[in-house]
C-alpha cells in the first residue's frame, strides 16, 4: 500500500508541476441525481492550435511557472521524502535529494524541507519557488542530511530570477 501511495503522489505532483489542471480538465454532469465526471478529451494535452504553430521559436513564450500542488500534496509528499531520507534506506534518493534544516526568522522555530540538489565540490545548490528562502538571508547557518550524513553549513541567497532563488550552501569541515 505504502509504495503504491508514494506512486499516486509522486505521479499527482509531477502532472501539478507540468501544468496539468485537474479541475478544469473535468466536467461534472448530473443526469438525475447522481454527479458523474467526464473527461473532456485534449484539454490538459496542451495542443498548439494553428496560430501557435505558425509561430518562430523566438517568437512564443519560454518561461513555464508551475502551479504550486495542493497543500495536502506538498505535506505528505515531503514527508515521504523525510522519512526516506532520514531511514537507512536513504540510498534510494539522497543522490537527489537532501534535507535542509534552517531557523525561522521570526519565530526562532526549526524547520526542515527535502530539496533537490546539485553538489560542486564542498558547495550545494538548490533552486527554490517558495517563499521560505527568506529565512536564510543573510548567511545563515544551516543543517544538511546530505547522503545519511549531518553537515553544517552556511547558506548564500543568489538574487531572485522569474521568482526562483538560487540557495548555495558553503558546507564546512
Amino acid at each position: 500500500m505504502c509504495g503504491a501511495l508514494w506512486c499516486t503522489v509522486l505521479w499527482l505532483h509531477q502532472s501539478l508541476r507540468r501544468g496539468v489542471r485537474f479541475l478544469s480538465t473535468f466536467q461534472r454532469t448530473s443526469p438525475g441525481t447522481v454527479s458523474y465526471m467526464t473527461w473532456k478529451p485534449a484539454q490538459s494535452m496542451g495542443l498548439i492550435g494553428p496560430d501557435e504553430q505558425e509561430q518562430t521559436m523566438n517568437e512564443t513564450h519560454t518561461i513555464v511557472h508551475h502551479p504550486r500542488p495542493p497543500r495536502p500534496v506538498r505535506i505528505l509528499a515531503n514527508a515521504i521524502a523525510t522519512t526516506i531520507l532520514r531511514s537507512r534506506w536513504h540510498r534510494m534518493r539522497s543522490d537527489q535529494l537532501l534535507l535542509l534544516t534552517f531557523t525561522g526568522r521570526k519565530s526562532g522555530k526549526e524547520f526542515t524541507t527535502p530539496l533537490r540538489y546539485v553538489q560542486e565540490g564542498e558547495t550545494l545548490r538548490m533552486t527554490v519557488v517558495y517563499p521560505w528562502w527568506k529565512n536564510l538571508v543573510g548567511e545563515a547557518t544551516v543543517r544538511v542530511l546530505l547522503r545519511g550524513q549531518m553537515r553544517i553549513g552556511t547558506a548564500e541567497v543568489l538574487p531572485e530570477k522569474d521568482g526562483e532563488v538560487v540557495v548555495m550552501v558553503n558546507l564546512q569541515g
